[in-house]
């Protein structure tokens, strides 16, 4: 027998014959993932001892451009592993009511799940919200910021437009250079009838 701090300590009793001892998630009851949060220690019969991976916790592509799930043909580049819980049916109501670990239930327009969308004209470069700053001691005339648009079914122009004036037209891949001009801006994109959702971004 074993002291510890004044104490005795018994001995760990064995499981009895058929029972084993498992590390299970704290919150499915299956073998523990990478992600689970939780994990606990439990005696079962060895016959009834999990085998499969937790499937509640688990990572998902993002895309990183607006955190909505990234389909196949989303570049790399944009791609995310994100960890989160993807609970049962029985449980909707309430992940609805603890939406801080839910998973995104809506493809990115930009890289859906098969494909481009169909008809449409999406702005895949520059973000909405982002600041771009002016570098220092360079001419302003040689900093530019590259525009960039994916069209589906691809067309043979995009008419690019900023602040409701057109800048450029390009045919594909439709990417064109834009001198940098310090403010605040609204970009749109063109092609076929089809209008992209419009883009905010600064220049500083």
């Amino acid at each position: 027998m074993k002291l510890v701090a004044g104490k005795a300590s018994l001995p760990r009793a064995a499981p009895p014959a058929g029972v084993v001892e498992v590390t299970v998630c704290g919150e499915s009851g299956a073998v523990p993932g990478p992600f689970c949060p939780r994990r606990r220690t439990v005696h079962v019969a060895e016959r009834s001892a999990p085998r499969e991976q937790c499937p509640w916790h688990r990572a998902l592509a993002v895309d990183k451009r607006n955190g909505l799930l990234a389909g196949p043909g989303c570049p790399a580049a944009f791609v995310e592993q994100r960890p989160f819980q993807v609970l049962p049916a029985e449980y909707a109501g309430w992940q609805k009511d603890h939406p801080e670990r839910s998973p995104p239930s809506r493809w990115s327009p930009l890289c859906p799940a098969r494909g481009a969308v169909a008809g449409a004209v999406v702005i895949t470069w520059p973000r909405d919200g982002d600041v771009f700053l002016v570098e220092p001691g360079y001419d302003l005339r040689t900093q530019s910021l590259r525009l960039a648009a994916a069209v589906e079914p691809r067309q043979p122009k995009l008419i690019w437009t900023l602040d409701g004036r057109p800048i450029a037209s390009a045919g594909w891949p439709y990417e064109v250079d834009w001198p940098l001009a310090p403010g605040r801006h609204v970009l749109q994109a063109a092609a076929a009838g089809s209008r992209s959702d419009p883009v905010q971004f600064e220049v500083r």
